[in-house]
């Protein structure tokens, strides 16, 4: 990861040595790390796709977006224009942890297989100024 490699560089500029195993100092590493996540935040990359749903009349759309920082981040399912909620059956895991100190959130919405409306992804991050609509283009029968 971008951040990870920074930190290195940082440490090696300022000590003239090559990083030490970050299991040696962890609570220096961290905080480095979480700095500069603070101070450079980064965008999302943002998907949608399609699974089989359990019933084979349904198939299950998701809109994943991973590697930002900070983990607050919008999504929205719409159909036809219109943000589907919980209410319409809308899960989502929340903004989880990479491993490389971003986040991952993935909604999900289970739809019939011979629905025809557009269904699309809005996502805003608003840390970086980031907004994209993606949309889901295939017939799911």
């Amino acid at each position: 990861m971008v951040l990870t490699a920074v930190v290195e560089k940082l440490f090696q500029f300022h000590t003239h040595t090559p990083i030490p195993d970050a299991s040696i100092f962890p609570s220096v590493y961290t905080v480095c790390v979480s700095l500069l996540c603070f101070l450079l935040p980064e965008p999302p990359e943002v998907y949608v796709f399609a699974n089989n749903a359990r019933s084979k009349t349904n198939v299950v759309l998701n809109c994943m977006a991973t590697g930002f920082y900070p983990p607050e981040i919008d999504i929205h399912i719409k159909r036809n224009s219109r943000i589907l909620t919980e209410d319409d059956g809308v899960m989502s895991t929340g903004s989880r942890p990479n491993e490389d100190y971003t986040y991952q959130r993935r909604d999900s919405v289970v739809i019939l297989r011979t629905d025809v409306a557009m269904y699309s992804c809005y996502v805003v991050h608003h840390s970086t100024g980031f907004e994209i609509t993606k949309v889901w283009g295939e017939k799911f029968v």
